[in-house]
């Protein structure tokens, strides 16, 4: 099911047989209105649904679609349970829902082509639909946390067997590649993580503690990080600076903790003190 209006009342829908026979643009040329009468007169004709599906099935799909209608226009559709309290997926969530909401039921109805026609339409099962902007926000953010969590290099989604897994779930989802994931949406998680975390020391009545904390990392950087500690001992990684081109002395930590209270001050956190180690430099700004 596509975003973009046939007409006033429907949609556009393309095939997803015709998606993995073509590309994805030249699939789109082949979409159609998504009606009923449409959709079988797609499936009927299209090469690609004619190589994986016999005649008897193709009929098969269509007469369940005509059933399916007279149920529901006699009030006699089977509404199914839901998993939980939240509401059943509609025809507006993503292939993903679909298929891990039709898969989770297999053990308590007969087949998955059961759950299909009972819940969602027969027609609608042979149909991918776009993702609206909103969950190709969070799809992003979502590919991200299963980078993070798992240890994974960002260039894995660069991988042909993960590129294929994911046209296989849903074709009409374009997978970010490495410079994406580590660039554009690394910045924009960072980001958001940082003002959540932020927004703690600024709720801290009591005040926090600055402390800072030097190390060289494998490329040899000098790096100065900062941390800010709560009143509930609360640790938040603040920021870390690169000082290669610097000699670390006591006025230069004595340059940094002024930026650092000024910065601070700026965003109304309160300021209760300054904690360091008893490095040479530390001990001569004191």
């Amino acid at each position: 099911m596509l975003e973009e209006k046939s007409n006033k009342y429907n949609n556009y829908a393309v095939c997803q047989e015709c998606v993995r026979g073509l590309d994805r643009e030249e699939a789109m040329k082949q979409r159609f209105t998504n009606t009923k009468r449409a959709c079988a007169k797609h499936l009927e004709n299209c090469p690609y649904w004619a190589e994986r599906h016999s005649s008897e099935e193709t009929q098969a799909i269509i007469q369940k679609a005509m059933e399916y209608d007279n149920d529901f226009d006699e009030g006699k559709t089977e509404v199914l349970t839901p998993l939980s309290s939240t509401s059943t997926p509609s025809q507006g969530s993503s292939n993903l829902n679909n298929f891990f909401y039709k898969s989770s039921r297999a053990n308590s109805i007969s087949s998955i082509s059961d759950i299909s026609f009972r819940s969602f339409g027969p027609l609608d099962n042979y149909m991918y639909h776009e993702l609206k902007p909103e969950q190709i926000e969070t799809f992003e953010c979502l590919l991200l946390d299963v980078t993070v969590a798992c240890g994974f290099a960002f260039h894995w989604v660069d991988n042909p067997a993960v590129k294929e897994l994911f046209k296989w779930l849903n074709p009409m989802l374009e997978l970010p590649d490495r410079k994406q994931l580590s660039g554009r949406i690394l910045k924009k998680a960072s980001n958001n993580l940082k003002d959540i975390v932020l927004n703690d020391a600024i709720n801290d009545d009591l005040g926090i503690m600055l402390a800072f904390d030097g190390w060289k990392n494998v490329s040899r950087q000098n790096l100065l990080g900062s941390v800010l500690f709560t009143s509930e001992c609360n640790m938040i990684i603040w920021k870390v600076e690169d000082i290669s081109g610097k000699r670390c002395t006591s006025d230069i930590i004595i340059d940094e903790t002024k930026k650092s209270f000024d910065e601070l001050e700026k965003k109304n956190i309160k300021i209760n003190g300054l904690i360091t180690d008893s490095a040479s430099e530390n001990v001569a700004a004191r």
